[in-house]
């Protein structure tokens, strides 16, 4: 798999994870700044820890955890 496919793959991954852990209702402020913090491209951070943990043989299941 190449580079983007696999940086794509990975942001697919953590975006879901992000938008199951983060309550959809209600609007409140601080949900809404978390969710404008997660929003877009910030998902090298996660992306790193999962590369990472997969070097050292952790199941991509336990790389995105809460």
């Amino acid at each position: 798999m190449s580079f983007p496919d696999r940086l794509a793959a990975r942001a697919d991954r953590i975006g879901a994870f992000l938008d199951g852990a983060i309550p959809a209702e209600p609007a409140l402020p601080l949900l809404d700044a978390m969710r404008y913090a997660t929003a877009g491209g910030k998902r090298l951070r996660g992306f790193i820890v999962m590369e990472s943990a997969a070097l050292f043989d952790v199941p991509e299941d336990r790389s995105v955890v809460a």
